[in-house]
């Protein structure tokens, strides 16, 4: 029979071997919560591997863009033909403005690439500056759903769980749409163009900050339980 301290012995070399065994595992990532039938692929590359810019030039020609979108939004009279010029720069040129943009949970700077930007302050300040009335602050401080709900069109929000509901959605509103989509801890902007489907936003994956992602291949995107998006009333 075995003496009690040879069992003992046994059991504390058991749970020790159990105890390597767990730490030499390489940690997993992250899988994706909600539905989707896509592979995500290789993301746009990081902010850190973007050209630089002189930050008082790159401001200088922002600040310009702003004044003639100002000016140019005054002469347009109809709604429909606003939302669509807004839109229209929004995704051909003020988002390309702030692409590199360092990304940071408290970052807030309305500087495109002189700065950290986190996810709200992204969407609301770029809003700000082609002419929506909002306190950037206010608005990007809060939840990313109460977000969504203070800058879609009444009646076009929709709470959806799978991918195809959310192309089936974007397909909905067509091209030269800008929507804004909420996640559990994230929010952007998502737009059509030319038959492809856009995810615009400050990425946290990896802290890369600012970039215009295929919705396919977007990691933060489908980091949800579910969306809620809506039509952005850019004629608000």
């Amino acid at each position: 029979m075995q003496h009690p301290s040879t069992h003992l012995f046994l059991i504390l070399l058991f749970f020790c071997f159990l105890l390597i065994s767990c730490r030499s595992e390489s940690p997993k990532k992250p899988k994706p919560l909600v539905k989707q039938v896509h592979e995500v692929q290789p993301r746009a590359k990081p902010a850190a591997e973007i050209p630089p810019v002189d930050p008082v030039e790159h401001w200088a020609k922002y600040q310009q863009l702003k004044k003639q979108i100002a000016s140019e939004r005054k002469q347009l009279k109809n709604k429909a033909e606003l939302e669509s010029y807004l839109c229209e720069m929004l995704v051909d040129s003020v988002f390309s403005y702030w692409v590199g943009t360092p990304w940071d949970f408290n970052g807030h700077t309305e500087r495109p690439r002189d700065g950290e930007v986190a996810c709200g302050y992204f969407v609301s300040t770029t809003l700000r500056d082609v002419g929506l009335n909002l306190n950037r602050f206010k608005t990007a401080q809060k939840a990313a759903a109460d977000i969504v709900k203070q800058l879609s069109r009444a009646g076009s929000i929709e709470r959806l769980v799978d991918v195809r509901e959310l192309e089936a959605y974007m397909d909905k509103a067509g091209e030269n749409k800008l929507l804004v989509v909420g996640m559990d801890y994230h929010v952007g902007f998502l737009y059509k163009r030319e038959g492809k489907r856009y995810f615009a936003h400050s990425s946290y994956v990896d802290r890369y900050g600012v970039q215009v992602q295929l919705l396919k291949d977007s990691e933060a995107l489908f980091m949800t339980q579910s969306w809620i998006v809506g039509q952005v009333d850019l004629a608000a």
